[in-house]
């Protein structure tokens, strides 16, 4: 469903700088922003029409130039990506790729400009549907267009760029790019191309709107049967049902009453389908909502009656995963970055794994709002402590009611592993305030082990040394499995990553100097070492290495942070902060199967 208000702000006005092409007008929109820059798509024929990437103006007003940051062929994918500056109260439209289904016909709407005379332009909204009409190549690759059949309005001169809108979803699935029809039926008729071609002609396309591009439609039947709670059904077993019948009501109040109490957790206003299947999958209450959707009084007979049975083969297994599930501990993390930007301001993201025994990427649940998912918060160091304070509270949220040992892992870069993260103080219901290293244990991951060129060479060898740490897990390490640095006046990166090449892990028991760190962590990095543990500042009245050397043989290898942590917390109820050691420690704890989502799909093969 749409939020026609959005999507009207969302939408520009294209024209050109020059005299001589006053008369020609395109659209476009809003979808990506970073920083003070708002990106807009139109077509890149709209670019050659109004003269050239030199004389693209947007808003009518000839003052603000756009940038061409990306540009396919006109007569291939014909897309194009602006890029404006300080336009940041445009709405950002999402966008989907739609499936190749050919006998279904989807509904849209197409908000676009046109010239009412030769000097007035005018804003219309017009709606039809869309089905598959070919496909279009450049560089021997092929992506869809889409027939465009107008029911209530027509397409003019001027509609070029406008986006192709899923009335159900709310999310662009296409880009117009030519009117079509003859005398009566002139602009009745059109093409879009699909807007899988975005990832195609804009080689520097960033995460975000990638992930946006490879998250495909599915008609209602596919989403709940895609549901793991729904593992023993396949789509054969809908083979008729026409969802599309179901008023988007009666979906969002069968979404509604299968709520928990803890209900504000849940956006309750969200209108499309996929948004709500995706929260109903997260939190497993697929079976809840269709026992509430069955209820409707516009469900037909036929489909009610093929839920309700197969509802009867589902209670019994049901039943049983829900007994299990109230008796079992979530292993429940949050994964925050932290990437530098500008002038001493950082971007700070996070993301919420629920249970982390869930295998695919639904299990990440977003803790930046949902109109705001680009690289993330934008603050400063002062900031940093309390924004994520703001991430844990509405992560807490969604934990309400459940039971869960919680973990929390920054990525950070190199130059930052010796921050005090540990001691970021946290809001508390009953102290107020609290530090957070005392109540949550702490892990701190490489920033530079995102980067997908790193990733490509040498994930292959992390997966094999984290596998090799799996077997130590439920066992009591021996310290012969840790390299151990202590020296460093005679510091030799080289020389460490070949004896870490044999080993799990590292040991640091001492403070190392700043002057070594990018070196220190570049050995670790190239040897894809999957633990380390340091000090951040020696207290030289303590045996330091005694003291981590039991750190590490305590317990299980798998409870060396919730050792840490305890540790923490009984030196602070003996007001022992910076006294004792477990609050100058560092744990680097590099899982390669446990990684942010938007990596995690650059990572997955096209059939995941």
């Amino acid at each position: 469903m749409i939020n026609q208000k959005k999507l009207e702000e969302s939408i520009v006005l294209i024209t050109s700088a020059s005299e001589k092409k006053a008369n020609v007008i395109g659209t476009g929109f809003a979808f990506h922003r970073e920083q003070n820059y708002t990106y807009l798509l139109t077509c890149a024929h709209v670019v050659e029409d109004v003269g050239g990437k030199e004389n693209v103006r947007i808003n009518n007003n000839n003052d603000i130039p756009a940038e061409v940051v990306a540009i396919g062929n006109i007569h291939g994918f014909d897309l194009a990506v602006l890029k404006v500056k300080d336009i940041l109260s445009l709405p950002l439209l999402e966008l989907m790729i739609l499936s190749e289904e050919k006998e279904i016909n989807y509904h849209i709407n197409i908000p676009g400009n046109y010239l009412y005379t030769n000097k007035i332009t005018e804003f219309k909204p017009i709606t039809g549907i869309i089905s598959q009409r070919s496909k279009v190549i450049q560089f021997q690759e092929k992506v869809v267009v889409w027939e465009l059949k107008i029911e209530k309005g027509k397409l003019q001169g001027g509609y070029s760029g406008a986006p192709v809108v899923d009335l159900k979803t709310g999310f662009v699935v296409g880009v117009t790019t030519h009117m079509e029809g003859q005398n009566e039926e002139k602009g009745k008729v059109g093409r879009a191309i699909s807007i899988e071609a975005l990832e195609k002609i804009w080689s520097d396309i960033p995460p975000t709107i990638s992930q946006q591009l490879k998250r495909k439609s599915y008609t209602l039947t596919k989403l709940l049967v895609k549901d793991s709670n729904f593992n023993n059904i396949s789509p054969a077993s809908f083979p008729d049902l026409d969802f599309s019948s179901i008023s988007l009501e009666t979906i969002q109040k069968a979404y509604q009453d299968s709520l928990s109490p803890d209900a504000e957790v849940w956006d309750l206003e969200v209108n499309n389908l996929p948004q709500i299947l995706e929260n109903l999958h997260q939190f497993r209450k697929i079976t809840q909502f269709l026992k509430h959707l069955i209820q409707g009084s516009d469900i037909p007979l036929e489909i009610r009656n093929q839920l309700q049975e197969e509802l009867k083969k589902l209670a019994p297994k049901n039943s049983l995963r829900e007994n299990t599930n109230k008796s079992e501990k979530l292993d429940s993390y949050i994964l925050a970055t932290l990437i530098p930007d500008q002038n001493e301001y950082f971007f700070l993201n996070a993301w919420l794994i629920i249970d982390d025994s869930v295998k695919d990427i639904s299990k990440f649940q977003y803790l930046l709002d949902f109109n705001e998912k680009q690289q993330g918060i934008l603050c400063n160091s002062t900031q940093i402590s309390q924004e994520f304070n703001n991430f844990l509270k509405k992560a807490l949220k969604y934990l309400r009611g459940k039971r869960y040992s919680l973990t929390i892992e920054f990525f950070l870069p190199s130059n930052l592993m010796c921050e005090e993260v540990d001691k970021w103080k946290i809001s508390d219901p009953v102290a107020e305030e609290i530090t957070l290293g005392i109540k949550y244990p702490i892990r701190l991951r490489s920033l530079e082990r995102l980067n997908l060129d790193y990733l490509d060479d040498y994930l292959p060898q992390w997966y094999e040394y984290w596998d090799k740490v799996k077997y130590f897990l439920p066992k009591k390490p021996t310290l012969e499995l840790f390299e151990h640095l202590s020296e460093m006046e005679s510091f030799n990166w080289k020389l460490l990553k070949i004896k870490l090449e044999k080993k799990i892990g590292l040991k640091v028991t001492r403070a190392h100097p700043q002057s070594i760190r990018k070196d220190l962590f570049k050995a670790i990095l190239l040897a894809t070492t999957p633990i380390a543990i340091w000090l951040r500042n020696d207290l030289p009245s303590l045996n330091q290495e005694t003291f981590i050397d039991e750190i590490l043989t305590f317990q299980p290898l798998s409870n060396l942070c919730k050792t840490v942590k305890n540790m923490r917390e009984e030196a602070d109820a003996n007001t022992q902060i910076d006294k004792h050691l477990s609050f100058h420690l560092a744990i680097l704890w590099e899982n390669p199967y446990r990684l942010p989502p938007d990596i995690m799909l650059e990572l997955m093969a096209p059939e995941q």
